[in-house]
């Protein structure tokens, strides 16, 4: 399916994950929520929606911590849809079962679902659809990873415990212990590929919609993948860890502006060598996965490729790390022999060193630019007069304060605050629409709108505050009736003025 934005091109954009919908089911979903704001960017005249890891979410909701680098959500299933294809009936979904929509409620979203999608499942195999056609051609072509998740998620399930506390004979992947727990769990493990199966069918009908409506993905990539994950349970020899799959080390970043002992995020790392060995194998099938799915990947933490922070996986703090050598220029090229047409955005925010510029610049992948960043100092690259064409730019992110949070933050007789009145020729009250109107006038070529900024939304709006435990963290939700006809006519508006409409 050729794509429907390029990142040569001027196009315009709205960043919001499909869980922050509305809908009734918990959180929202790729069903008709997304397919409501697909129509919302059409008459907006957007070409790009960008959002953050489809994949499991872990207990707060994160979607940066995934049990598997490749599956999906079942939390983003659509079940009106599984209505409409007779494998749930009036009595699964009613009214009754609705769940308050003023925030995400990971929990009972999840539980909801999955106690229909076993029903929906039932009714799958009561009419032969383990013998579908699609079906088996879906599991044959996603056999590489979908096996291993599957078992590895009954499994997790069953035992309770995470996999390097399993029985020694399943903790090592002994090959005669998994055939007996292959043939035990069979009707359990054919439901995990089944609801793969079915989110991977709805995701199909987003994408074809999104191509008729003129609109492109945007994805994200996570750099790193949980440490109880059918990823590091199925491939040990990938990841730093004691032959006992404990960590020797774990992810994280130095002291920085979110947090002066820096961040703990705790993944295992990688042993580059041995990535290097295979090709990078397992790297090309991830990128070859999402390529299905989007038009263009968002890397996460971009810098790690070229050095990553290795914390002690004793250590309570981050402060306690060091900086290593990650692969460089040698994984990219492996990447790119195999993908040449991938369309790649750089999250290169952090400690940004010239060797992490080089390399982005090498293979010319895009770098980020957030203008929430353009007031700490005269000379910001992430001014809006300071844009390069290629780069992908921003208001805000999942990660800050909305744009009206950030100068409602800021002292009035500050620097910082005179800076950005004085950078956007704006006020207080206009911050937010002239933020906007600054970024779609810059030269970025890709001109992405954090969905509560063009809302004009504070404090209430944030998603995530990284290095906290907030019970808000990713909980975030659009009411729908925030997205009035006007604000699509001033999206449209500006976008035909800035030469970014569809």
């Amino acid at each position: 399916m050729p794509p429907r934005f390029h990142l040569d091109r001027r196009c315009a954009g709205l960043l919001i994950h499909p869980t922050a919908l509305p809908g009734p089911h918990g959180c929202g979903d790729i069903g008709r929520p997304a397919h409501r704001f697909l129509r919302f960017l059409q008459s907006a005249k957007q070409t790009a929606w960008q959002m953050l890891p489809i994949g499991p979410i872990d207990a707060s909701g994160c979607p940066y911590n995934a049990p598997s680098a490749f599956a999906s959500g079942e939390h983003l299933i659509d079940l009106n849809a599984l209505k409409t294809d007779g494998l749930l009936r009036r009595d699964d979904l009613n009214r009754t079962h609705y769940i308050a929509p003023d925030r995400a409620r990971y929990a009972a979203a999840l539980a909801f679902r999955r106690a229909r999608l076993v029903n929906a499942f039932s009714r799958f195999q009561a009419t032969g659809g383990l013998n579908d056609r699609a079906y088996k051609r879906f599991c044959r072509a996603q056999s590489h990873w979908l096996d291993d998740y599957a078992l590895y998620a009954v499994l997790r399930h069953d035992l309770a415990v995470p996999w390097w506390h399993w029985p020694r004979s399943l903790r090592d992947r002994d090959a005669a212990t998994l055939d007996l727990a292959r043939q035990r769990l069979h009707a359990q493990i054919e439901y995990h590929r089944f609801s793969q199966f079915v989110f991977d069918r709805q995701w199909r009908d987003l994408r074809h919609a999104a191509s008729d409506y003129g609109v492109g993905l945007i994805g994200d990539l996570p750099i790193f993948v949980a440490h109880d994950s059918a990823d590091v349970w199925a491939h040990p020899r990938l990841f730093q860890l004691t032959p006992t799959g404990r960590p020797t080390a774990v992810s994280g970043v130095g002291p920085d502006m979110f947090s002066r002992d820096g961040q703990r995020w705790g993944n295992p790392l990688y042993d580059w060598p041995e990535h290097h060995r295979t090709g990078y194998a397992w790297w090309v099938q991830r990128f070859t996965r999402l390529a299905e799915l989007f038009d263009a990947i968002r890397i996460d933490h971009f810098i790690g490729f070229h050095r990553y922070y290795a914390i002690p996986a004793r250590a309570k703090i981050a402060r306690n790390g060091r900086w290593r050598k990650g692969p460089g220029a040698r994984f990219f090229v492996a990447l790119l022999k195999q993908l040449p047409r991938l369309q790649l955005i750089a999250e290169d925010l952090g400690h940004v060193t010239p060797g992490v510029h080089q390399l982005r610049d090498r293979f010319n992948i895009a770098p980020t630019r957030v203008l929430a960043f353009a007031f700490d100092h005269d000379r910001s690259p992430h001014a809006p007069d300071r844009l390069p064409p290629r780069c992908a730019a921003y208001t805000t992110n999942h990660d800050l304060p909305t744009a009206q949070q950030l100068i409602d933050s800021l002292p009035s007789d500050s620097a910082a605050h005179a800076r950005a009145i004085k950078l956007l020729d704006t006020s207080p009250d206009n911050f937010c629409r002239d933020t906007v109107r600054a970024l779609y006038r810059s030269a970025a070529n890709t001109a992405i709108v954090h969905l509560p900024d063009a809302l004009g939304l504070g404090a209430e709006a944030r998603f995530n505050t990284p290095g906290t435990c907030s019970e808000a963290n990713w909980t975030w939700r659009l009411q729908p009736d925030q997205l009035k006809p006007a604000v699509a006519r001033r999206l449209a508006a500006l976008a035909v003025e800035t030469d970014r409409a569809r």
